[in-house]
């Protein structure tokens, strides 16, 4: 691929901004925390771009979402002018997908249902391979990948370490697509991404109690704090924040010491580890033209389905507004 230069993106930029109008902002937030009814809430749905709800329930908002992201990936793929940008996003529906099927005990009766749609490889061809146990028509890395946790999974009956194994390649895998696409902000976005997952795997093994050769099997190179280092931070029990200090991590290391040594909340850090990203996709949002707006509004809009999913769900829950509004992330709070 040639240099990028963002005058190739003027027009992709145009018609994203657009759309923008369209995306959830604070108050229409608002109007769906607060919605009197069902009716209610599926019109402001409706006003956002999100098509004809039958009925406000999880089946339907899956439904409506699936087929939603299907829209999204394909005009960015129509307006982008470069190929491949993408699928640095599109593989982490590859791997979700073959994480579900993985521990799935009966892949004829249940495994299709699990399975989300938007990934490089259709999800009804992922669910065949898995069927009928024949992988070799899938892309060369995602073959040996799924052969090998298949094979640790029969070996250690621990679906913990083949969800680490598939987490550890999928950011391997996600982080060489973004260099190929010589992207400034995609290979920027995914170093911050890949050493946010470092820091969870570092908090999530010390947390339970896990080893340090667990924890290697989860780390990935290529961040801002070396796996060395994040390795022998709990080998010696030392200190997380001292660690990633000075790196833009800094800050959340502390909220993920405070969960490691058990005084903080998980999904207060991890609503943390959200808000990091989201702050990054806001810095490059308002650039006048580039891929940098293109991109970003994707990802606001994934970011704006997983609050409608936390939104929804929780109203059907019986959750009050001020219990919604405690889990949203920094976009939208």
């Amino acid at each position: 691929m040639r240099a990028i230069k963002d005058t190739d993106f003027l027009t992709s930029t145009m018609r994203v901004r657009c759309r923008e109008k369209y995306l959830f902002d604070r108050e229409r937030v608002e109007r769906l925390i607060d919605a009197r009814g069902d009716d209610e809430a599926i019109k402001v749905l409706n006003e956002c771009g999100y098509g004809e709800m039958q009925s406000l329930s999880n089946a339907e908002l899956d439904r409506v979402l699936g087929q939603f992201r299907g829209e999204l990936y394909a005009f960015l793929e129509e307006i982008l002018p470069f190929d491949g940008m993408l699928d640095v996003f599109r593989v982490r529906y590859d791997y979700h997908n073959v994480k579900s099927l993985l521990k799935t005990s009966s892949i004829e009766d249940e495994g299709r249902g699990l399975l989300v749609p938007s990934g490089r490889v259709p999800a009804d061809e992922l669910y065949r391979a898995f069927v009928e146990s024949d992988f070799s028509g899938l892309p060369g890395e995602l073959t040996e990948v799924i052969l090998q946790a298949r094979e640790l999974l029969a070996r250690t009956d621990d679906p913990q370490k083949a969800d680490f194994f598939l987490d550890k390649a999928c950011l391997e895998e996600m982080t060489a697509l973004a260099k190929k696409t010589k992207s400034a902000f995609l290979t920027d976005y995914t170093r911050l991404y890949l050493d946010i997952q470092n820091l969870r795997a570092l908090v999530r093994s010390w947390r339970i109690g896990k080893d340090s050769a667990f924890l290697r099997s989860a780390l990935v190179l290529g961040g801002y704090v070396g796996t060395e280092g994040i390795l022998l931070c709990l080998q010696e029990n030392g200190s997380i924040s001292q660690l990633y200090a000075g790196t833009p991590l800094s800050e959340l290391s502390g909220e993920g010491e405070k969960v490691a040594k058990g005084d903080g909340v998980l999904t207060y850090f991890e609503k943390c580890c959200d808000n990091l990203l989201l702050e990054k996709v806001e810095e490059n949002r308002h650039v006048s033209f580039g891929e940098q707006p293109v991109l970003a509004y994707l990802l606001l809009r994934e970011a704006e389905m997983t609050m409608l999913r936390t939104v929804i769900s929780g109203r059907l829950a019986g959750l009050s507004p001020g219990e919604l509004r405690e889990k949203l992330r920094l976009h939208y709070a």
